[in-house]
């Protein structure tokens, strides 16, 4: 987390011998006596480097994400380089859809206020500490509930008057989108649709 530009980070680790998936000692099948690590954001060679400072001897690097291998060389000792393994999450696009019932209280550019809104929720930018669940945004390996999508919506539409949600599908449905350990949800206003009736 120190690297500049890192906004994720998790470390997996399986610190067994056994690359075989247990539920409490290694619940993602990682291989023997490993790490996995999934970073967003920062320079891969940046990254690379942090985690080669770290690690220590024994441990292997798995990549369970969209893998990343950079060779570092030690500013202290050039004749000792490593090749680091790592990964960047798999992103899974939210695609938002909401349909909002005007009380005759929105402005022109309520749309566009909303889709702000859930983008910033999604990652963690919403401005209001007190906006509801989630203020942090959403984690590697953090499950999107469905509902939790509304509470954006509701702000904007809240600072006007009484509109109200009438629709909304989250990736093409009502239910909440399980998102893998290696995974982490995306949030692009191109990917959110608001019709306001």
């Amino acid at each position: 987390f120190g690297v500049p530009g890192v906004s994720r980070c998790v470390v997996y680790e399986n610190d067994t011998s056994s690359a075989a998936i247990d539920p409490t000692d290694n619940p993602h099948g990682l291989p023997a006596n490993s790490l996995a690590i999934v970073v967003e954001g920062g320079a891969n060679t940046d990254v690379a480097k942090a985690i080669f400072t770290k690690k220590v001897p024994g441990s292997k690097l798995a990549q369970v994400g969209t893998p990343v291998s950079v060779t570092v060389t030690s500013d202290l000792y050039p004749s000792n380089s490593k090749l680091i393994r790592f990964s960047r999450p798999i992103y899974v696009d939210m695609i938002i859809n909401v349909t909002v019932k005007d009380d005759g209280t929105l402005p022109t550019d309520a749309a566009d206020q909303i889709k702000e809104a859930v983008v910033e929720f999604g990652r963690g930018q919403l401005v209001e500490a007190n906006c509801g669940f989630k203020q942090t945004g959403y984690d590697i390996g953090d499950d999107v509930p469905y509902f939790s999508v509304s509470v954006p919506v509701n702000k904007v539409i809240g600072a006007y008057g009484n509109s109200s949600i009438t629709g909304l599908t989250v990736n093409g449905g009502s239910s909440d989108v399980i998102i893998e350990y290696n995974q982490l949800s995306r949030w692009t206003t191109a990917n959110v649709t608001v019709v306001i009736v």
